[in-house]
């Protein structure tokens, strides 16, 4: 019989320097990125669907960008609590890198935004 490790489901604890966890509701940074995100306070969001990539760019306050969550000034672990964005990753832990001023990681696929039930009635008026 072979056996495969069967993955402890995505969350904060255990995650490695250079990793990023995605949740149903949040995104958590592994401590290589912690610096860089407490800096700025906020992120923006890219999206490759193409090259099936999810990059996020440390900046200051600003109308496009998520707020990051960093609890203490000595923490090792930062956060963004947004389902929308999340939604769009299949859930678990990814390996980032930093390229070109974007936390950039590689993922199976992109899913659709999911859209409120309220967004869908305006849209079919």
């Amino acid at each position: 019989m072979a056996f495969e490790l069967f993955e402890k489901k995505a969350g904060v604890q255990g995650l490695a320097e250079n990793q990023i966890s995605v949740s149903k509701t949040s995104i958590s940074f592994g401590q290589d990125f912690v610096a860089e995100l407490r800096k700025g306070g906020y992120l923006e969001v890219y999206v490759d669907r193409i090259n099936k990539q999810i990059g996020f760019r440390p900046v200051g306050k600003t109308i496009s960008g998520y707020k990051v969550q960093v609890e203490k000034a000595t923490s090792k672990r930062a956060y963004l609590s947004s389902s929308k964005v999340s939604s769009m990753i299949p859930k678990g832990k990814y390996i980032a890198t930093f390229e070109n001023g974007l936390i950039v990681i590689n993922v199976p696929e992109i899913l659709e935004e999911k859209k409120k039930s309220a967004d869908i009635e305006l849209l079919n008026k």
